[in-house]
C-alpha cells in the first residue's frame, strides 16, 4: 500500500489550503478500511473531502473510516479553514497518517510543507560554487 501527498502548499492570511493526497492498494488483492489521523503546525481546522487528481469535490465530504478496493487510488483532499490573519508568516507542516483497521500496525505518513505568506528566499550560502553529484547508472541491451 502507499499513501502519497502533495508535498507542497501555498497559503496567505484568509485564504483556505487545499492539499491532495491518495491511498494505494498495491500490495494486496482484499479490500481495506483506513482510519486517517493529522497534525498541523497550523491553527487551523482540517476537513477531508473526496475528489480525484485534478482537484477536491467539497459535494464529497469524507468521514473516516474511509474504505479502500485493491488496484484503486481513493483520493482525498486536506481542505483548511481560513488562515488567520496572525499566522506566523513562513513554513509550516501538515502530517497525514493513515492505519488500517484490522490491522493497526499497518500504517503509513506522509508530510506536506506549507509556505505561509510571501515567500522569502533563504540568503545563499558561503562559497561560491555547489556540485551535486549524482549516481550513474549503465544498462546494457
Amino acid at each position: 500500500m502507499e499513501l502519497w501527498g502533495r508535498v507542497v502548499g501555498l497559503g496567505h492570511a484568509t485564504q483556505t489550503i487545499a492539499l491532495g493526497h491518495y491511498i494505494h492498494l498495491n500490495i494486496t488483492s482484499v479490500p481495506m478500511t483506513f482510519t486517517l489521523d493529522y497534525t498541523s503546525s497550523l491553527d487551523v481546522e482540517w476537513s477531508i473531502y473526496g475528489g480525484d487528481w485534478s482537484g477536491p469535490d467539497l459535494g464529497d465530504p469524507i468521514t473516516p473510516p474511509i474504505p479502500v478496493t485493491p488496484g484503486d487510488y481513493k483520493y482525498f483532499w486536506m481542505i483548511s479553514d481560513a488562515v488567520p490573519t496572525d499566522t506566523v508568516a513562513g513554513a509550516h507542516s501538515l502530517v497525514v497518517t493513515v492505519t488500517s483497521v484490522v490491522s493497526p500496525t499497518d500504517s503509513l505518513w506522509a508530510a506536506d510543507a506549507i509556505w505561509v505568506g510571501k515567500w522569502v528566499a533563504p540568503p545563499p550560502g558561503p562559497g561560491g560554487d555547489y556540485r551535486l553529484y549524482l549516481p550513474l547508472v549503465l544498462k546494457s541491451c
